[in-house]
């Protein structure tokens, strides 16, 4: 296995936040929305800061309030843009924790997305969402990829998202993204929990990844609104190789649910979508 990229957050000063110094290895904070206070209590939109997974180093915080960010602001994500060129095949392993306070509501019926990552091909994007079929994000929300300009690739369920990834534990996600293969594998907590054999990359097929636009919340939909209380999305323990690098405590692989569908019917027919 070769490591292209790591970062587990721990060496970088705390004045690595929006507004101030960007980390080692990245280039740039997305930071439309730098700081505010609320609660008496002053947070930036995004923080490097003790502690991390285990009680001890640092962790990517991006943080959140009722009203703030703005909504369609990309606000506490890194930026990176040092990929080795000629990699259409990679693997992406990291930690993220979602407060059970954490919650997003939308003011209609059926909700929209927060943008997570986003990756930059050599022709195209690829990137991840949480999409909310109902007003309630964490409770009705379903986690998807989305090869730009082609049908989202469901990763967890709607209604999936509080009892897999959105329950205020430590997760280890891993995603396999294969463009000369038409593969995505998603790892969870170090079991296989979905893989597409029959994914239809778009003009995305066949490049090589370019970048990281940004990591690891961008953007959130109109009409959401955030919890009366600062909570933190938090990361860390990224590592971007050229095979599966798995949990660094270990994990038993199970296959929990496979799909190999023909491109076209990744969604039932009928199914509303929404990007």
């Amino acid at each position: 296995m070769t490591i292209l990229f790591q970062d587990n957050f721990d060496s970088h000063a705390d004045t690595c936040r929006t507004g101030g110094d960007v980390p080692a290895g990245w280039d740039a904070w997305h930071q439309d929305d730098t700081s505010t206070t609320k609660d008496t209590v002053l947070h930036y939109a995004g923080e490097i800061s003790s502690p991390g997974r285990l009680g001890t180093g640092k962790s990517l915080k991006i943080w959140r309030h009722s009203n703030w960010p703005t909504p369609n602001n990309y606000s506490g994500g890194l930026g990176y843009t040092a990929l080795p060129n000629g990699h259409g095949h990679i693997f992406m392993r990291y930690y993220m924790k979602i407060p059970t306070a954490m919650n997003v509501t939308y003011s209609i019926p059926d909700g929209d997305y927060i943008k997570h990552w986003r990756w930059n091909c050599t022709s195209g994007q690829i990137y991840l969402n949480f999409f909310g079929d109902g007003a309630n994000m964490r409770t009705s929300g379903r986690m998807y990829l989305i090869p730009d300009g082609q049908t989202p690739v469901d990763l967890i369920a709607a209604g999936d998202l509080d009892t897999t990834v959105w329950d205020g534990n430590w997760h280890c996600l891993e995603l396999e993204m294969d463009l000369d293969n038409d593969i995505i594998r998603f790892y969870l907590d170090g079991s296989l929990y979905l893989q597409n054999l029959a994914v239809n990359w778009g003009g995305q097929a066949n490049q090589d990844f370019d970048f990281m636009q940004h990591f690891s919340v961008g953007n959130i939909a109109d009409n959401y609104t955030w919890q009366n209380s600062w909570q933190a999305i938090e990361f860390d323990d990224l590592v971007i190789a050229d095979a599966y690098i798995g949990p660094l405590s270990g994990g038993t692989e199970q296959i929990i649910k496979s799909i190999e569908r023909p491109k076209t019917k990744i969604f039932p027919v009928g199914h509303r979508r929404k990007y």
